[in-house]
């Protein structure tokens, strides 16, 4: 009963990952450095699997972002331009990308693994903008020799043992 159960899940989360997602930036604020990309939840698929990006979908970057997309721990695509960044290297092929031969085998490869994909995508971004007022420090002073000035200087932040 276990392989038939496998294999239903394999079919029915198959089919569930067909569906092309659209990732935008989680919290992006003025303070943060990297985020994670987050699929946006508008269309009819619910039941998908997280952490995966079928071949097709659409990453949304932004002015002074920097876009990777990161497959088992492997970055397999970036991207530093702003605007619609399409998937067309990912591991799970899509029906609705013209790759129903592939996205049948996939679904049948999942049987192996319980049922679920052994594939993990992921989207990051990178705020490439200026953040100001990061508070960095040691308790000593750091060395450093500027060219420009001919001079040795120490570096403490002021505000942190003040």
């Amino acid at each position: 009963m276990g392989i038939i159960r496998a294999a239903v899940q394999s079919v029915s989360g198959g089919l569930a990952d067909q569906w092309l997602e659209v990732y935008e930036p989680g919290d992006m604020g003025d303070r943060t450095v990297f985020t994670r990309g987050v699929r946006t939840r508008k269309g009819e698929n619910v039941k998908g699997t997280d952490d995966t990006v079928s071949n097709g979908s659409v990453i949304h970057v932004y002015d002074n972002q920097f876009m990777m997309l990161v497959d088992g721990g492997k970055i397999v695509d970036y991207t530093a331009e702003s605007g619609y960044y399409e998937v067309d290297n990912s591991a799970l092929p899509s029906l609705f990308n013209g790759q129903l031969k592939d996205a049948v085998k996939e679904s049948f490869q999942r049987i192996r693994f319980g049922g679920q994909t052994p594939a993990m995508q992921k989207v990051f971004y990178i705020n490439l903008q200026e953040i100001k007022g990061i508070k960095f420090g040691t308790r000593n002073p750091i060395n450093y020799f500027d060219n420009f000035y001919n001079a040795e200087l120490f570096l403490r932040p002021w505000d942190l043992f003040h």
